[in-house]
């Protein structure tokens, strides 16, 4: 290859190089994200422990009906709901109690959706984090094949230009 065609070459695997990391930028990103979201769904799941704890030993002490059924603010406070049918904190736990045709009336109904939901997450983002790291995985692999690529024409540019002008000299 002449010089021309080599120093193209340079160019194409420069381009290719900046390429792959935009594309690593990018899933740093979304990883970022995934992180935000694990972390929000940790401090639901605990925030609903502590509706369990409170739901719990309202039932133990006596201060609410056996089958009473329960609503949690969303200040994070409960009440009892004396009217038929239940009454949920949250339309997502309302929405998968209903799916899992789930009667949430007592506390520990009311942590088993919680924590159904939570592992259902869970798994949800474990299974993103696992696709997005083997992904970039692939980019610097290819990243590092086609750095090593650049050196190796870079070598042999420099190597026809000293050749070429040392013709002259």
């Amino acid at each position: 290859m002449g010089i021309a065609a080599n120093q193209a070459r340079l160019m194409t695997l420069t381009a290719r190089q900046s390429d792959l990391e935009y594309k690593a930028q990018q899933i740093s990103a979304i990883k970022m994200r995934i992180s935000q979201a694990s972390s929000t769904l940790a401090t639901n799941y605990a925030n609903a422990l502590n509706n369990y704890t409170k739901l719990n030993s309202a039932q133990q002490m006596g201060n609410a009906h056996p089958n009473a059924k329960f609503r949690i603010n969303s200040d994070g406070t409960y009440a009892q709901d004396d009217e038929a049918g239940t009454v949920l904190g949250s339309d997502l736990l309302q929405a998968v109690a209903t799916q899992l045709g789930a009667v949430v009336s007592t506390a520990n109904d009311y942590l088993t959706v919680e924590q159904g939901i939570y592992n259902t997450q869970t798994e949800m983002i474990s299974s993103q984090e696992k696709i997005y790291d083997m992904e970039l995985t692939q980019v610097n692999t290819e990243h590092d094949a086609i750095k090593t690529e650049y050196d190796a024409i870079k070598s042999l540019v420099g190597d026809n230009v000293e050749k070429t002008f040392n013709v002259f000299g």
